[in-house]
């Protein structure tokens, strides 16, 4: 994007609803990007095989006033052979509230908890979670979370595939989560201890598949 003339980018970008990176080899993080294209009209967003990116949404100290990606309703990232998190920091409110999609495929050094608490509180319309072929250990990390909240409430669909070093669906109060998942699907995670507790139990009424 920073190679573009100023003059496409105020006539593009500020419409493009869709965007894809591949293999943008000097690509080390995309709120640069999206600062200087500002994509506020942003609905998919692909990045895949960029191989510099160690943290796609990095945010330093502090919580920036404006909301990234607001409009954005579907992100995929395929591919990225060096990226450990997808975000670092606090989000700003508004921040990704309109995200229904998320998919995350290879992306092999992918560690610890793939949503942590301070993106989950920012989800709110996310229904549909697949991931494949990472080394995340927890899906969901509730720690910090505050009490009597009810968290993913619109999820229907979480999809996980071949996660060799999965030990644990979530990470923390599993009680502040709203899961009314109608569809879920499990297959290759054979360090995988459990799929619910007792205190899901409830917002399991709407369970329709389970694989």
């Amino acid at each position: 994007m920073s190679t573009l003339p100023d003059w496409f980018i105020e006539a593009v970008t500020e419409k493009a609803e869709m965007l894809i990176y591949s293999d943008c080899q000097d690509l080390m993080e995309i709120l640069t990007v999206y600062d200087k294209g500002r994509l506020c009209g942003l609905k998919s967003l692909f990045v895949e095989q960029c191989h510099k990116v160690q943290c796609l949404i990095p945010f330093g100290d502090g919580i920036p006033s404006n909301p990234v990606f607001e409009n954005l309703q579907e992100l995929h990232i395929h591919h990225m052979e060096s990226m450990k998190v997808i975000w670092v920091g606090q989000l700003p409110p508004g921040s990704f509230e309109k995200l229904k999609f998320l998919e995350v495929q290879q992306c092999s050094y992918l560690e610890n908890s793939l949503l942590h608490s301070n993106i989950i509180q920012r989800l709110q319309n996310l229904e549909i979670l697949h991931v494949t072929g990472n080394s995340i250990k927890e899906v969901f990390g509730f720690e910090g979370l505050q009490e009597g909240h009810r968290y993913l409430e619109r999820l229907k669909e979480l999809r996980l595939d071949n996660l060799s070093r999965l030990a644990n669906i979530w990470k923390g109060p599993a009680q502040l989560a709203d899961f009314k998942n109608k569809t879920v699907i499990v297959i290759k995670c054979n360090k995988l201890k459990y799929l619910f507790s007792p205190s899901m139990s409830q917002g399991l009424l709407q369970l329709e598949e389970l694989w």
